[in-house]
């Protein structure tokens, strides 16, 4: 007589997680990424955001590599918010090396012009921005004045940006409501 044994796998997959902040322009289609070992076995996971008011999202894959999970966490207050994963092979082996998290921020609020500042005869103006900001581009303000236009813009600091535009301001523009700078481009 033959005998024989069945193979059993006892050994839970491990789990990774990272992902980048939320805000407006990502918070309905959030990427996490998620590493799971060994790559070539059939893996199930859930991905889970949690909010800092206790509301969550979830979403479940199965998977045979590393992927990216896209979540809509629109609903989710902003403030911290907890990611994590859970794995389980397809023998239905988990543990704690199958879960991991990482914590982001939630801030889906733009940051709003404080100042815009200029002197007269120069074609600069300073705008300080409520919070801090990054990858500012020119396209990004507009200005209500008929001969004036944003040509480039320059990070100074975290809050605030220099533009550079196509002429000098006059001492008629100054402190005149009329002309105003807008920046509904802006996002941090």
């Amino acid at each position: 007589s033959l005998n024989a044994t069945a193979l059993a796998d006892t050994t839970a997959p491990t789990a990774e997680v990272s992902a980048e902040d939320v805000n407006a322009q990502n918070a309905d289609n959030f990427q996490v990424d998620v590493t799971t070992e060994p790559l070539s076995e059939p893996t199930t996971i859930t991905v889970t955001a949690t909010g800092s008011d206790g509301e969550t999202v979830s979403a479940t894959a199965s998977v045979t590599d590393d992927t990216t999970v896209a979540l809509n966490v629109s609903a989710l207050a902003d403030g911290e918010v907890t990611i994590s994963v859970e794995a389980t092979d397809v023998a239905g082996n988990s543990g704690s090396q199958s879960t991991a998290s990482t914590t982001v921020t939630k801030d889906t609020i733009a940051p709003t012009i404080e100042s815009a500042t200029t002197n007269a005869g120069t074609s600069t103006v300073d705008v300080t921005f409520s919070e801090p900001v990054t990858d500012v581009a020119a396209n990004a303000f507009s200005i209500t004045s008929p001969v004036h236009e944003v040509d480039s813009v320059s990070q100074q600091d975290a809050t605030t940006v220099v533009l550079r535009l196509n002429r000098s301001v006059p001492p008629a523009a100054i402190n005149v409501s009329g002309v105003q700078v807008s920046a509904t481009g802006v996002s941090d």
